[in-house]
């Protein structure tokens, strides 16, 4: 199936102006003393293959929750839509949520994956299909969120939830924190690197910036 469409890859056009923050909040020295979670890539050798061991970032002191309640969330709010395009939604998610407080909105790693950004654990959950909506959603508990995680949620979602799963694959490889986890390997080569809180957080505050 050809996902591919004629939207414009314009990430802002025609999309809400997201809120202000703070010019202070995102200075170069603060994104790495604060959002430093680069994560560490484990192998462990198991007969002949070599398993990666997923860590996760040191963000304990963060009231954060799993991906899988936000993803259920998600579905609750739009209903229906490919695995692709739920894995895209909830790393603008986790990427703005940074942005806008500083901290994480979820717990888990996100991966630069061939085919963009991905959240391990959640693709372990939907592998094989093609589709999902909330009614498949067997783990997660949306009322774990707080009424400003879940305000931060709406507000991407009105951004980007009307984008198809092509578009929202092209805008991720268009833009810095996944390609430059990438860096180095073939287009179509499997690779697990940690797309890291600073990477996201320092340059999508950039967006804002010149979106001022």
């Amino acid at each position: 199936m050809n996902w591919a469409d004629n939207e414009s890859m314009t990430c802002f056009d025609e999309n809400p102006r997201f809120r202000q923050v703070p010019d202070t909040m995102f200075k170069r020295d603060q994104i790495h003393e604060t959002l430093s979670c680069e994560g560490e890539d484990k192998f462990e050798n198991i007969g002949n293959n070599s398993q990666l061991i997923q860590n996760y970032p040191a963000i304990q002191k963060y009231n954060v929750v799993s991906v899988f309640d936000v993803a259920c969330y998600v579905l609750y709010q739009i209903k229906q839509c490919t695995t692709m395009k739920l894995q895209k939604l909830l790393y603008y998610c986790q990427a703005w949520y940074l942005v806008w407080n500083d901290k994480p909105l979820f717990r888990e790693n996100i991966e630069a994956w061939a085919n963009g950004p991905v959240v391990r654990e959640l693709y372990n959950f939907h592998k094989g299909l093609f589709n999902i909506d909330e009614s498949m959603m067997s783990l997660g508990n949306p009322n774990h969120l707080s009424k400003e995680q879940k305000d931060d949620i709406d507000s991407v979602l009105k951004a980007y939830k009307d984008k198809s799963s092509q578009w929202l694959i092209d805008q991720t490889h268009s833009e810095r924190p996944w390609r430059d986890a990438r860096r180095g390997m073939q287009p179509n080569e499997r690779g697990h690197k940690i797309i890291t809180h600073a990477a996201m957080a320092e340059y999508y505050s950039s967006l804002y910036e010149q979106e001022k």
